[in-house]
């Protein structure tokens, strides 16, 4: 638990306590005594009196990833909820952040990839004049195969998974990526680092032009202004994913099919989760949608 805790906490550095060293030396001297009886072993149980009283949970962990390493550090004999095996320890950690089996489907999906359609494929115009005379030339990417992936609901696992695929050489054929859904509760991190294994800008200027480019409801991305329903983006978990891939979002479009109901907090806090690192949006349009003062703190923060 205390190594699963630094994992999820890498970006903020580590922070073992002192403790936890003087509790891996002192178990290692009881074992090369052919492990005598504890209360014989005056160390052993004085460093693990020590570490049975030291906050153990780091307070940069997200909310539910520190709620089952509660379970597990700070439990006490007797108490309810408590882990104290590894297969509830990985059962818990995959619930909270939405890991699931890969399987040998999607493992080989990225080798049966299709010729991609011409609407998908990327092509680079360049204009020469040479005596007078212009000439245009059209040069098609070599990335020219469509990996659909629209059949799955992606995990956390599955987003590592097509992360290091794109990143591969053995994905450098594949132009253009059909992604449908997203398992509830995936990390922002994690999502914000899938956004950016695809071509993010219509700018050619800028250096993520030989990435593929992401496809959700049959429109390749990135466009100029979102044609997407909020409401949809959120149901399928893939709002605060494609939303970087648009300039323009206006969140009265598309209201009236929903019932006109404002997005309110809940919508406040995926579009914070958005903004997080999102180099495309510029503009955002929320007239009308019942933030409130918590909402609006929580957009704030993100900005």
């Amino acid at each position: 638990a205390i190594l699963a805790q630094e994992c999820f906490c890498v970006a903020h550095g580590l922070e073992v306590p002192d403790v936890f060293a003087r509790v891996l030396i002192t178990l290692h001297m009881w074992l090369a005594d052919k492990c005598p009886p504890v209360e014989t072993h005056g160390d052993l149980l004085l460093v693990l009196n020590e570490w049975a009283n030291t906050t153990r949970v780091r307070k940069d962990l997200p909310e539910g990833i520190a709620d089952v390493l509660r379970r597990v550090l700070d439990d006490r004999p007797g108490t309810q909820g408590g882990i104290r095996n590894m297969s509830d320890f990985r059962k818990a950690l995959n619930e909270v952040t939405s890991c699931s089996h890969i399987s040998p489907e999607f493992l080989t999906s990225h080798c049966k990839t299709t010729k991609a359609p011409e609407s998908y494929v990327e092509r680079k115009v360049t204009q020469q004049r040479r005596w007078g005379e212009r000439t245009q030339n059209v040069e098609t990417s070599k990335r020219d195969h469509h990996w659909d992936l629209s059949s799955w609901t992606l995990s956390s696992s599955h987003v590592r998974r097509l992360s290091l695929v794109l990143g591969a050489e053995e994905g450098c054929h594949i132009g253009s990526v059909s992604i449908a859904k997203l398992e509830p509760k995936i990390p922002g991190e994690l999502k914000a680092e899938l956004a950016k294994a695809f071509r993010q800008a219509a700018d050619r200027r800028l250096d993520d032009q030989d990435k593929p480019n992401l496809v959700y409801e049959r429109t390749r991305l990135p466009v100029d202004r979102c044609p997407f329903k909020f409401a949809k983006l959120c149901s399928d978990n893939i709002a605060s994913v494609v939303l970087r891939f648009v300039k323009i979002l206006d969140l009265q479009d598309g209201l009236e099919s929903v019932g006109g109901i404002p997005t309110g907090l809940a919508g406040a806090k995926v579009l914070a989760e958005t903004l997080q690192d999102n180099r495309s949006l510029a503009e955002l349009h929320a007239r009308g949608q019942v933030f409130g003062d918590e909402g609006a703190e929580v957009i704030a923060a993100a900005l």
